[in-house]
């Protein structure tokens, strides 16, 4: 009678190719985690970006309207990270309009975000229409 031979363990070919699987899976798991750790850091300087620019819009629309922020010119603020410039053209005598632009500031020059508003003299109330048949 002929004897069976059990075969017992892994040869060192299938060793390989499964320490290889392994080794692809826990790279795409590595370059998945980096990519949404700079996609949320990115979601970040964003919302911080936005909240500057929307503090900053609004300072200019309250200071008074012949305030040296709003004299005709180019201006420039740092702030955090970010280098704000905004650029203010009179229109008229009663209405003057500003460009802001914000980039990441002196090291990486490159424009993120640009924005005109208009003010008017008189301020907002005298932007407003009245409503028909109201006071």
């Amino acid at each position: 009678m002929k004897s069976v031979k059990l075969k017992k363990g892994f040869l060192l070919i299938e060793t390989l190719v499964a320490l290889a699987l392994i080794t692809i899976a826990a790279a795409s798991l590595g370059r998945a985690l980096e990519q949404s750790v700079r996609s949320g850091q990115t979601g970040t300087m964003r919302l911080q970006r936005d909240q500057m620019v929307t503090s900053w819009s609004n300072r200019l629309l309250s200071v008074g309207f012949n305030h040296g922020w709003l004299s005709p010119g180019v201006h420039q603020k740092e702030v955090d990270r970010w280098a704000l410039t905004w650029k203010v053209k009179d229109l008229s005598t009663e209405l003057k309009q500003i460009e802001m632009t914000v980039d990441h500031g002196s090291d990486c020059p490159h424009r993120v975000f640009h924005k005109s508003i208009y003010i008017h003299g008189s301020g907002w109330n005298g932007l407003a229409q009245p409503t028909p048949g109201g006071q």
